[in-house]
Parts: C-alpha cells; sequence; structure tokens
C-alpha cells in the first residue's frame, strides 16, 4: 500500500512540473503537501535522471526551478496526461 502511495506522489509531482508548477512551493501547493515532504520525493527523481534543477539568476536571488529532463517522459506528460 505505502509503494502504490508513493508512485502516486512521484507520479504527481512529474504532472506538477508538466503543469508549469516548477517551484518547490509551487509543486507542494499542486500536491497540497508542505516543501519538506516533498523534496526527498524530488531529490529521488533528480537522481535517477528524470528531474533537473535549473537555478537561474534573478537580480541578487537565486530562485531553483524543475523540469522533467527525461525527453520521453516530458512528451508522454504532455500528450498523454490531462491537465486538471
Amino acid at each position: 500500500m505505502q509503494e502504490e502511495t508513493e508512485l502516486r506522489v512521484y507520479f504527481s509531482i512529474l504532472k506538477a512540473i508538466s503543469e508549469r508548477n516548477r517551484r518547490l512551493k509551487e509543486i507542494a501547493n499542486y500536491l497540497g503537501l508542505p516543501a519538506r515532504s516533498v523534496y526527498p520525493y524530488i531529490d529521488t527523481l533528480m537522481r535517477l535522471g528524470l528531474v533537473e534543477k535549473e537555478t537561474p539568476t534573478l537580480g541578487s536571488r537565486k530562485v531553483s526551478l524543475y523540469r522533467i529532463a527525461d525527453p520521453v517522459l516530458l512528451t508522454w506528460f504532455t500528450f498523454n496526461v490531462p491537465s486538471t
């Protein structure tokens, strides 16, 4: 049961990112979870090479943005997963 729940969280994170929720706070809000509980899942997705972290410099402030790194996965989420 726990594995099924975790798979849903990973899927929801990828779906959130594909719907242009690219900041940790935006992703957490999309999932309805605190950001600190979402980050370990994002970290796992980054280690698997499915998600990349971008840190563009906006003025003097750095903002981390996440994006789907795998082109096949990105295409699948773009064309097969309905938006909410």
